[in-house]
């Protein structure tokens, strides 16, 4: 039987609705250079990258030098379009709510800054539910998501063995993290453009299970648990 001790969740795209945030943070920052690319196409073809990523990778695609700060002004907007219009993903602050008292420790694991987990919690009221000490940053870990530091990372400091976790992540960027370290991944594709198609992609990535509203997912400890092994069976 399946032993369920630990919950990670991911921040952009899993609890916030923020993958289109920073797409359209990057952008802006694209517009200021004279590149024209809509949110939507950015955030299929990077979601899920630190902006130092998106810097690399798009200077590469583009072949264009973007200069040494475009990360960091891409970060400073995609912080400046939170308090307009951060809001947590439908339903995630129900579940979060709903599975208090099962025992379960939980926490955050986001490629993310420190201080932009923490600005971001702040403002979307979801600061509540992950404790400063269940906060992980990629950026305090040797290598960011999609490498498995940030997820063995969480384990670790919980003492919790990899097949008694269980990932929620969004992005092949991190479900890449997850399944690299060895943890049971759901995905969530509730906020994604193209739901159906990122579902596809996910689980063949090796993520376990896919969902499109937190209601489908076991607010009961051994009915998650079990979920995941079914999941793991199947497979």
């Amino acid at each position: 039987m399946t032993m369920l001790d630990l919950l990670i969740f991911d921040m952009d795209g899993v609890l916030h609705d923020s993958e289109r945030l920073s797409a359209i943070a990057v952008c802006d920052c694209l517009a200021q250079r004279g590149i024209q690319m809509g949110h939507k196409e950015l955030e299929l073809r990077y979601g899920g990258q630190t902006f130092e990523d998106i810097a690399d990778n798009l200077a590469r695609d583009l072949q264009v030098d973007l200069g040494s700060d475009f990360a960091r002004a891409s970060a400073e907007r995609w912080v400046a379009l939170f308090d307009e219009a951060l809001t947590p993903t439908p339903g995630v602050a129900d579940f979060l709510d709903a599975i208090q008292g099962l025992g379960l420790q939980t926490c955050l694991a986001s490629n993310s800054a420190r201080q932009e987990i923490d600005s971001a919690l702040a403002i979307s009221g979801l600061a509540r539910f992950f404790a400063p000490q269940d906060r992980f940053s990629g950026m305090e870990v040797a290598a960011p998501k999609p490498a498995p530091d940030l997820h063995r990372a969480c384990l670790a400091s919980y003492g919790v063995a990899r097949e008694r976790a269980l990932v929620f992540e969004d992005s092949l960027t991190g479900a890449g993290g997850g399944v690299a370290a060895g943890v049971p991944v759901f995905g969530y594709v509730g906020v994604h453009p193209r739901p159906a198609a990122q579902a596809a992609a996910l689980l063949e990535l090796g993520v376990g299970h896919c969902f499109e509203a937190w209601s489908e997912v076991p607010r009961e400890r051994q009915a998650l648990a079990d979920l995941i092994e079914a999941c793991q069976r199947a497979r």
